[in-house]
């Protein structure tokens, strides 16, 4: 039995309009100020008669009708008030009859409003896209916690506007559609307002009436305004006022409306973010979820092949680890668009990396901490000055030694990597040096021609974000394991390969703390002559088995006429031993590695030097390292960071240059003794 509310402000016509609605049972009749009409307590059927000034009629509908989005209205108004009634309950999702109703036609009325406030049951064509979006967003969100969502789904919170704040492909579009479709205003449309960085407010208002009038009899409404970082700030402000008091005269209204903006982090002005912040949900982006990432890779290529009626597939270890690693600048959307376009490119299974692909290219993962230290490009432009004139250093002993002919020696497989000893030089000759004392060692006041750099704020973040670089592959590693333990711990395979990477890492780490030990011990440098060529040689040859085993082709040039550089021998050693331990893991197996060391009578600062050059051949980076040089492994390999940290507190100089994508070449100038020479 239908439950219903009969209001007229006149007593017989209330009882007039139950006789002739044939009311029994549930059946609550009064004024429109009556207190006993509670909208927590609605009916299915408001039968609302309108007589007088229609004030209390237009006050009983405001306060109720919008806490009561599932109860049907039928309006009755005397003929010649008909349609001035239409114009004042316009938001009202009410029949309008004329007074006095046919029982007939009052009756079916009623029947028609109880159906219209009832929930209808889905449509079989919309289940699929609902379940779509259920599943979606289930797996896009699993891991994060969002107690702004169930506000969101209140229906008592149901005009209350929400924020949905992240970078581009995190989600924002899943999540508003996700608050509509299963929240309070599932019934009523939603209304997508694209947002560009020329849209108008009249432009906006058009979009808005044209959905409005289109939609004329639906109760609920929301509008998505989307990517509301890009307007305008005086149209963003216009917009703040909308939300807040109204859309403009003359436009169609909603009995109820809600408003969802979406935008990035940074762009909104603090009168919208004001406004539409009343709930705030705010994505993080993908790079802080790394945890969930190989996860996240999984379930997306099980939904992939489930929605298409495949087998399950899964993606490999060495794959998620790869995947993981990479700071997906796109975010969500980036992720789930390399393993569906991965998916369908290939049958394998499980998926390797060689099958990643993105846009039709190979997916070339790039290392989080390299990404993060180009864009910290505030800190880094102190030192930029001094890096170009480093690479142009090396690239003019590049270009040197290109136009020299090399050693009749050097075999042939080493032709285009050895650089010839000559390109070291800077003059054609140079007088016989003197020997190098104790007692000179005051004059190389005068070689010095600047104080070493001190270890500043730079070269803290360099230090630190090489180390974390070092330290967190390993453990993204054994995260990405650990996670696929519990529905892997049967296999075999997998188990030794987790204990393989637990053992790996591990040792890499421990590595990593024994080297800084090692550098923090030091104290300031106690300069004295070493003899560089001999102190590489023995390094080289503690090494040989290494080398022997991965099958390198190791060339040395190793001047020993004039091998003596100004230092200190424990320094310098432990930086040639970071150096060639990480230069010799970065070189690929069967790969080569060229060294050299030569006097340069004016290499460091216009004083004599000792010079050392070292260049191999090391693992490809793609076509993006020509052009970003700091996504190389050597520029973010703590080695290489203690290395110059060392060579400079020796007073000298250490030049990187990465932007070969096959070669990564070093260039080290360490201070020597001036030459004396005597009369002829």
């Amino acid at each position: 039995m239908t439950s219903l509310w009969i209001v007229h402000r006149e007593p017989y016509f209330r009882a007039a309009l139950g006789r002739l609605a044939a009311a029994s049972g549930s059946v609550l009749e009064g004024p429109p100020g009556d207190a006993c009409f509670d909208p927590e307590r609605a009916p299915e059927v408001v039968v609302l008669g309108l007589s007088g000034d229609l004030e209390s009629e237009l006050e009983f509908a405001h306060r109720t009708a919008p806490r009561m989005r599932l109860t049907g209205w039928v309006a009755v108004a005397e003929r010649h008030r008909l349609e001035f009634a239409r114009q004042l309950f316009d938001t009202l999702p009410a029949e309008f009859l004329i007074w006095p109703p046919q029982a007939t036609v009052l009756r079916d009325a009623i029947r028609r409003a109880a159906l219209r406030g009832s929930e209808s049951p889905l449509a079989l064509s919309m289940r699929p896209e609902r379940d779509a979006l259920s599943e979606h967003f289930a797996r896009a969100f699993a891991d994060l916690e969002m107690p702004g969502l169930l506000r969101a789904m209140d229906p008592r919170l149901l005009q209350v506007p929400l924020l949905i704040r992240g970078e581009p492909g995190t989600g924002r579009e899943t999540l508003a559609r996700y608050v509509h479709r299963f929240g309070p205003t599932a019934r009523g449309p939603l209304v997508q307002i694209v947002s560009r960085r020329d849209s108008t407010a009249s432009g906006l208002l058009e979009r808005i009436d044209a959905a409005l009038r289109d939609r004329a009899t639906s109760r609920i409404t929301t509008f998505w305004l989307q990517d509301a970082d890009q307007l305008d700030p005086a149209v963003q402000c216009e917009v703040a006022g909308w939300i807040a008091y109204g859309l403009p005269a003359g436009t169609p209204r909603a009995s109820t409306v809600r408003w969802i903006v979406s935008s990035q982090p940074v762009g909104l002005t603090v009168e919208l973010q004001r406004c539409a912040g009343g709930l705030s949900i705010e994505i993080p982006p993908l790079r802080d979820r790394s945890h969930a990432i190989a996860h996240l890779a999984s379930s997306t290529a099980l939904a992939w092949c489930s929605s298409r009626g495949l087998r399950p597939r899964r993606i490999d270890e060495y794959a998620l680890f790869e995947l993981s690693e990479y700071p997906w600048p796109g975010n969500l959307g980036e992720l789930e668009a390399v393993i569906a376009q991965s998916l369908a490119a290939t049958a394998r299974d499980p998926l390797k990396t060689e099958d990643l692909i993105l846009d039709g290219e190979p997916f070339a993962a790039v290392d989080a901490e390299s990404l993060g230290s180009l864009l910290d490009s505030d800190e880094a432009s102190d030192e930029a000055s001094d890096e170009a004139t480093r690479i142009a250093v090396v690239e003019a002993d590049a270009a040197e030694a290109a136009t020299d002919e090399p050693p009749a020696e050097l075999i042939t497989e080493m032709e285009e990597v050895a650089i010839p000893i000559e390109a070291l030089e800077g003059s054609a000759a140079a007088p016989e040096p003197a020997g190098v004392t104790q007692a000179a060692l005051p004059e190389l006041e005068t070689v010095i021609a600047e104080p070493a750099t001190p270890i500043g704020e730079a070269w803290l973040k360099r230090l630190s974000g090489a180390m974390s670089h070092e330290v967190r592959n390993p453990l993204t590693a054994l995260r990405t394991f650990t996670q696929l333990l519990p529905e892997r711990h049967a296999d075999e395979e997998f188990r030794d390969r987790f204990a393989q990477y637990a053992a790996e890492g591990l040792d890499r780490i421990e590595g990593v703390l024994t080297g800084l030990d090692r550098l923090a011990a030091f104290r300031e440098p106690e300069p004295r002559p070493v003899d560089v060529g001999r102190m590489l040689e023995e390094l080289l040859d503690k090494r040989r088995n290494t080398i022997h085993e991965r099958r390198l082709l190791v060339l040395e040039e190793l001047d020993r006429s004039w091998p003596e550089a100004i230092g200190d021998p424990e320094q310098l050693r432990f930086a040639f031993e970071s150096l060639l331990d990480k230069a010799l893991e970065l070189v690929p197996e069967r790969g080569d590695l060229y060294i050299a060391s030569k006097r340069h009578e004016s290499g460091l600062r216009s004083q004599p030097s000792v010079r050392i050059l070292l260049r191999y051949r090391g693992p490809e980076a793609g076509d993006a390292a020509a052009q970003i040089t700091d996504l190389s492994p050597a520029a973010n390999a703590l080695a290489f960071a203690i290395a110059e940290l060392l060579v400079q507190a020796q007073h000298g100089s250490f030049a990187l240059d990465t932007s070969d994508r096959n070669e990564t070449l070093v260039v080290i100038d360490l201070p020597a003794e001036s030459v004396k020479t005597g009369a002829a």
